[in-house]
């Protein structure tokens, strides 16, 4: 059951309303930075829904306290899963004609909300838009060759051939048209990469906005890693690339899959089989050095 605290003002103006939905889960070190960066935007007219998902440790406490400063709905859950926040944030709680997330351990530059709104006014056929991020690490430091890995190849318009052949991956500081989700539905619960889904269903029927300017941080923890070893993702995102096995594009991104999973998995033991049978779906990539360092770890390393 959900508690649900509400303390929200809207300011009225003819500006937008932009539901700003903050899902939280066990980041008492990086909350208060987080609501302080939204509650510092150049923007006025937002409201701001928070849903704690379940957290173990004091997050809501210090969101709690977060109320005597800041005025918006603190909802608080067991929990269900980062695509059944989302769901529940934009359809039960979000009032506002564009939405934004924010996860609850990054945090925004001050004039990201007024960027976006500004690109989505001047842009009424895009559906959604997002800029440049900056990578930064568990204590707040700049990582700067994953910024520049992270910011690689990003553009706007028509380009679900570049989101389905991963070419490059939209930075988690998008904004929506509210409509789009009533167009397309809502995030698969269950699914890790809610976000990748959600990318190639709007590119394929919609231009994307892109802002050439840094907007906000992205925390990549030096543990972070160690999602990979597990093969949650990389399944997950095999089943967004199966949903469009119509497509032309089908037969480069399931094998650029395998490319993927042969240099990820080739030195783990238990999952020395997943990439052998990878190395035989992409193996025309076998002039590739990551090719052949695959092949080799997968002989001498057994982690």
């Amino acid at each position: 059951m959900s508690k649900i605290i509400r303390n929200t003002a809207v300011i009225s103006c003819k500006a937008p309303l932009v539901s700003v939905i903050v899902p939280s889960y066990n980041h008492q070190d990086y909350i208060e930075d987080c609501i302080n960066s939204i509650f510092n935007q150049t923007y006025e007219n937002f409201e701001v829904i928070v849903i704690d998902d379940g957290s173990n440790d004091n997050t809501v406490s210090k969101l709690q306290a977060l109320q005597e400063r800041y005025q918006f709905t603190l909802v608080v859950q067991e929990n269900i899963g980062l695509a059944a926040t989302l769901n529940k944030g934009i359809s039960e709680y979000a009032g506002g004609d564009y939405i934004a997330f924010c996860a609850s351990d990054d945090y925004w530059l001050p004039e990201k909300l007024q960027k976006q709104v500004d690109f989505m006014t001047a842009t009424p056929n895009a559906y959604m838009c997002f800029g440049k991020a900056i990578a930064i690490d568990e204590h707040g430091k700049e990582l700067e060759s994953k910024t520049l890995n992270i910011n690689n190849g990003l553009k706007g318009g028509m380009v679900f051939e570049d989101i389905i052949l991963m070419k490059f991956h939209p930075p988690v500081n998008q904004m929506f048209k509210k409509e789009v989700f009533k167009l397309l539905g809502l995030y698969p619960v269950g699914l890790w990469t809610e976000d990748l889904y959600m990318n190639l269903k709007i590119c394929r029927e919609f231009e994307i906005g892109y802002i050439p300017e840094f907007i906000s941080a992205y925390r990549i923890p030096s543990n972070s890693v160690g999602k990979f070893i597990t093969t949650r993702i990389a399944d997950s995102h095999k089943t967004c690339i199966d949903l469009y096995k119509d497509s032309q594009y089908y037969p480069q991104a399931i094998k650029d899959w395998h490319y993927r999973n042969l240099i990820w998995y080739s030195s783990f033991k238990a999952h020395k089989i997943r990439a052998i049978r990878s190395l035989f779906y992409c193996w025309d990539y076998f002039y590739k050095i990551s090719y052949l360092k695959s092949i080799a770890k997968i002989v001498l390393i057994w982690r």
